[in-house]
């Protein structure tokens, strides 16, 4: 450091703050600011430099915990705002199923429903295709009963057998690149993945919900 500091003076004629850090004989170190100016000989080499130094160890550490305080506080203000878009998305998906439940109490009919289920699973999945199967009563085949937009993977018809939620009665997520994990009714694994949800009322299987996840918008 020493040596760089005699070159930079040799070259400049002086130094003003320059802040370096020094090691003691203990081991210990310092930060000290640079003030130096060249002194020269009659062939304009360097004889000697006049210098003052200056302990600014107390003001580095102060500087050092204002820095980290405005780090810390960046980063709890980013976990604060991204609670607070948390709590707001949680809040509106709660207003949605309110007034999904509400819409559904006055249905007459069990066609006039599915219109209102798909006008709130876009709603809920905005960036996903998500696609309603319902259980008939002869068979174990599911038959689409509302899809909120049309995609690789929605069918008129599903077998039971064709999936792995239905088989296990319990959710199935399937992650991109899963292929040997993937329900034989979508194939490959969705380039973004997907979840199917058997849907239980009364301990019986009365249908399946088919979320393809779409790539969420940043």
């Amino acid at each position: 450091e020493s040596t760089a500091l005699i070159e930079q003076l040799d070259q400049h004629g002086s130094l003003t703050q320059h802040v370096t850090r020094l090691r003691r004989r203990d081991g210990s170190t310092l930060w000290v600011a640079v003030n130096a100016t060249a002194v020269y000989d009659e062939q304009q080499r360097l004889s000697r430099m006049v210098c003052f130094i200056t302990d600014i160890s107390e003001r580095r550490e102060h500087e050092e915990a204002q820095r980290q305080a405005q780090v810390q506080l960046h980063t709890r203000t980013a976990e604060l705002s991204g609670w607070v878009q948390e709590l707001e998305r949680r809040n509106l998906e709660a207003d949605h199923l309110r007034e999904l439940g509400d819409h559904l109490q006055v249905c007459r009919q069990i066609n006039e429903t599915f219109p209102v289920i798909a006008h709130y699973l876009g709603k809920l999945f905005p960036d996903d295709i998500a696609t309603l199967y319902i259980r008939g009563d002869a068979n174990e085949a599911l038959h689409q009963a509302l899809t909120t937009r049309s995609g690789p993977s929605t069918l008129s018809s599903l077998p039971a057998e064709d999936c792995w939620a239905l088989r296990k009665v319990k959710p199935h997520l399937t992650l991109p690149g899963d292929d040997g994990l993937s329900c034989a009714h979508q194939g490959r694994a969705p380039v973004h993945g997907s979840l199917c949800h058997p849907l239980i009322a009364q301990d019986e299987l009365v249908g399946m919900l088919h979320l393809l996840f779409g790539e969420a918008e940043p």
